[in-house]
């Protein structure tokens, strides 16, 4: 009981099966996983893509505006020709957007703009999606804004988009109590809820400084961004700046991969930042792959450079599939853990951006057993899947360290290792 505690809270990829079931059936467990994806099932979705009668080259600002002053707005900053997506369960809803010419976050009527169907409420209760919209902009002056809308103060439209605004880029620091076991076990069994009350985010550890190379680290299940602590405290940061994702990682994987590629654009519409790099363990570099080739999508984007990969399950992990055949309730992220899942296969062949060099850490301090069935494992994913071929033949490096799954991100070796890559040593020289 001890060691399965101290697995527990050290926030890492547990065999799924074995560690879901009896969460689940402790306690009120499985009746929060069963009312969270209840919910998540309710869900609707907006989704569509920004046109116009010229080329615009700023970025588009897509609003969806609730008709009730008690719902929560949502925005996303994009380009013409791009997608956009909101998924609500409720809530009668305008969509709006505005090229932002002066970059400022509001609306100005010398601005393009447009609104959905000539002023059209989109009811969410109507049990129906509205998918593959065209939301059109129009020269200045020929877009009719919705009154309730155009009377609203300043005020007022700061306050209902303030949640979506602190999504990118919040200052934290490494100590943030937000950053426990106890949220990043919210993340994967109850996912919605995690959204709810913390979002998906990106924090930063300092403000933004152009003379410094983005790191986005990217933790992995049930993970949290303390995580990072040890190599962010050896990195070197008057080179580099700590980006930190937190997500719920209960969610399909895929779906991250795609709305941290829309922040990575959005902040690089923000700052313009000439490239970025990726740091991401266990799981979470399943989802930062995913992300790389949603961002590599883009005409007009960052350089992405350097992608390290710690002890990530790149063939799935089969302990999903039990999880997935056998529990009452299914945390989403699961169906993408089976091996030879849609996912996993997309992810292995989908491209990568061509600048892209992936170092591939594994780990090998498994536990040993005398039974013929063993394999070689980290204490947590076994070597065949952090070494998948089809991975392998795409790295730059392939790199093993003698530690545990858990303590890869602490082991002297591995932080050597790290900074070397980051300094630029030729592999021969290390």
């Amino acid at each position: 009981m001890r060691r399965r505690m101290e697995c527990k809270n050290k926030n890492f990829w547990m065999p799924l099966f074995i560690a879901g079931i009896m969460f689940l059936f402790s306690g009120c467990g499985i009746w929060q996983l069963k009312d969270d994806l209840a919910r998540l099932d309710r869900y609707r979705l907006i989704s569509g893509t920004i046109i116009c009668n010229i080329q615009l080259d700023e970025p588009v600002v897509v609003v969806l505006w609730p008709t009730d002053k008690t719902e929560d707005g949502g925005y996303w900053v994009t380009r013409q020709g791009l997608d956009f997506s909101f998924k609500r369960d409720s809530g009668r809803y305008y969509l709006m957007a505005f090229a932002d010419a002066n970059e400022d976050g509001h609306y100005q009527s010398s601005e393009y703009a447009g609104v959905y169907g000539d002023g059209l409420v989109l009811d969410m209760g109507s049990n129906q999606d509205f998918q593959s919209l065209e939301l059109r902009l129009f020269p200045p002056g020929e877009v009719r804004i919705p009154d309730t809308v155009k009377n609203t103060s300043d005020e007022e439209v700061i306050q209902k988009f303030v949640v979506r605004e602190n999504q990118l880029g919040s200052l934290t620091r490494m100590d943030n109590p937000i950053f426990s076991d106890e949220k990043g076990n919210m993340g994967l069994w109850t996912p919605l809820k995690f959204i709810e009350t913390i979002g998906i985010r990106i924090y930063f550890l300092e403000a933004y400084d152009p003379e410094k190379i983005p790191i986005l680290f990217v933790h992995g299940s049930s993970g949290h961004p303390r995580i990072w602590m040890a190599i962010i405290e050896n990195l070197d940061r008057k080179k580099y700046q700590p980006w930190m994702a937190f997500y719920p990682s209960g969610m399909r994987l895929d779906d991250l991969g795609q709305v941290y590629g829309k922040f990575l654009d959005e902040l690089y519409l923000k700052y313009g930042y000439e490239k970025f790099y990726v740091m991401a363990h266990s799981m979470g570099g399943l989802v930062g792959r995913s992300m790389l080739q949603h961002y590599d999508k883009l005409e007009k984007r960052a350089q992405m450079p350097l992608f390290i990969s710690l002890a990530s399950p790149w063939a799935g992990h089969t302990d999903a599939i039990k999880g997935v055949e056998y529990s009452p309730s299914v945390v989403p992220a699961w169906y993408d853990m089976v091996p030879e899942s849609n996912f996993i296969k997309n992810l292995s062949f989908r491209p990568l951006p061509r600048e892209l060099k992936h170092y591939l850490f594994f780990a090998y301090q498994g536990k040993g057993s005398l039974f013929p069935s063993h394999v070689n494992n980290d204490g947590t994913v076994t070597l065949i899947s952090q070494l998948d071929m089809h991975i392998q033949n795409q790295a730059e490096r392939i790199i093993g360290i003698d530690s545990s799954h858990v303590d890869i991100l602490s082991d002297k070796i591995t932080i050597d290792m790290l900074n070397r890559i980051l300094n630029g040593a030729e592999p021969a020289n290390w």
